[in-house]
């Protein structure tokens, strides 16, 4: 739209059927239906009309700038999006296997508690917290594994995938 804007600075010299002479009186070339009025008024419009061509030129520009400005932070925005969605599913996928550690080690806590409840080293309160340490781990191991798949949604929709 700058450039159509821009060609209004230009005179236009339109060429249509209405064409010719109206009379070849010289008093009647300057009526204004006569051939020579519409190539005057097409040369001599950018000059009547200059603060309004300017202001359609500048209002043109600013429209330009402001659409090329909205790709500007689209893409931006679409960048950190990716990049979010990529820290989350690596964060998520850190904090997996370190979780796979922790039950695994919380499940031989629970089996070395057993055995030494049945030495009658301890008691039971001891074997219960022990087991109910791993099975909230074990939650929290389900809990990791659904961020983690979050994660990778949320990726997948970033990079334009996805039904919305």
């Amino acid at each position: 739209m700058t450039n159509v804007a821009r060609s209004q600075f230009y005179p236009t010299l339109t060429i249509n059927a209405t064409g010719g002479f109206q009379s070849t009186d010289i008093d009647q070339w300057f009526s204004a239906n006569s051939l020579f009025a519409n190539i005057v008024t097409g040369l001599a419009q950018p000059i009547f009309n200059k603060r309004q061509i300017r202001t359609r030129y500048e209002v043109a520009q600013s429209n330009q700038q402001k659409a090329y400005l909205q790709f500007q932070q689209s893409l931006l925005n679409a960048g950190k999006e990716v990049s979010d969605a990529l820290q989350d599913y690596n964060n998520e996928t850190t904090k997996l296997d370190i979780r796979v550690k922790q039950v695994d080690a919380l499940q031989k806590a629970a089996g070395y508690s057993d055995e030494l409840l049945n030495y009658g080293l301890v008691n039971y309160y001891e074997v219960l917290t022990a087991k109910d340490q791993a099975l909230s781990t074990q939650l929290d191991l389900i809990d990791n594994k659904f961020r983690q798949y979050n994660a990778i949604i949320m990726l997948y929709k970033a990079l334009g995938g996805g039904w919305q």
